[in-house]
C-alpha cells in the first residue's frame, strides 16, 4: 500500500506546485497549499508503481474554505 501521511514537518514526499498555488507547506500533520488563481495544480514528481486489482481501493481526503468545483485526475 502506498501512504502520503505527513507526519515529518517539511517533507512533501515527492508532492509541488505545478500552477496557481502557494509553495505546498508540511508541518507534521498535513500538507496545506492555497489557490493563486483559477488552475491550482499539485503534481507528485513520480508515479508510484503500485499494483492493484479490482479489490483496492483510493481514498483521499481534501478539504476547503471556499465553495466550488474541483477536479481530481
Amino acid at each position: 500500500m502506498r501512504e502520503w501521511t505527513f507526519s515529518v514537518p517539511g517533507d512533501l514526499q515527492g508532492w509541488s506546485q505545478v500552477y496557481d498555488l502557494t509553495p505546498p507547506v508540511v508541518d507534521g500533520i498535513c500538507l496545506q497549499a492555497a489557490a493563486t488563481g483559477p488552475d491550482p495544480q499539485l503534481v507528485l514528481a513520480a508515479s508510484p508503481a503500485v499494483p492493484v486489482t479490482s479489490r483496492h481501493f483510493v481514498e483521499i481526503e481534501l478539504s476547503s474554505d471556499k465553495a466550488g468545483v474541483a477536479e481530481l485526475f
